[in-house]
């Protein structure tokens, strides 16, 4: 069986609003998870809009949940799907300022290591 991962490093759930602007059009997504080298963006399909479908670069400004850092980052689509109104993307990082990326590395690698925790809790607690 073949692998679908498109992305290199392991994803990091993460349900906040992201501006994206597509031809220098603010628009905004869900994020659905971020990693180092990509984000999965869903939006929706409004009429007169551009869309990310539309040009293959975006740019994005990323909230950090639980901080005060704001990510800017240019990227790449690599894919789009679904059909109707609602569509996702899935985005690689092609630059960013270096102190952003050591941030987005910080906080993919704390929110991983909480999970870890979080999950070895569980499983402690059912051994019990």
């Amino acid at each position: 069986m073949v692998s679908q991962e498109r992305r290199l490093g392991p994803r990091v759930p993460l349900p906040i609003f992201v501006d994206q602007y597509v031809n220098d059009h603010p628009t905004r997504a869900l994020a659905a998870d971020l990693s180092p080298t990509g984000i999965r963006l869903k939006t929706v399909a409004l009429p007169g809009t551009p869309q990310a479908e539309s040009s293959r670069s975006v740019s994005l400004e990323i909230g950090l949940p639980g901080t005060d850092d704001t990510i800017w980052a240019r990227g790449e689509i690599r894919y789009t799907e679904g059909h109707g109104a609602v569509r996702a993307s899935g985005i690689r990082f092609t630059a960013m300022p270096q102190a952003h990326a050591k941030l987005l590395r910080d906080y993919c690698a704390e929110a991983r290591r909480l999970e870890l925790v979080r999950l070895l809790s569980r499983v402690r607690g059912a051994a019990a």
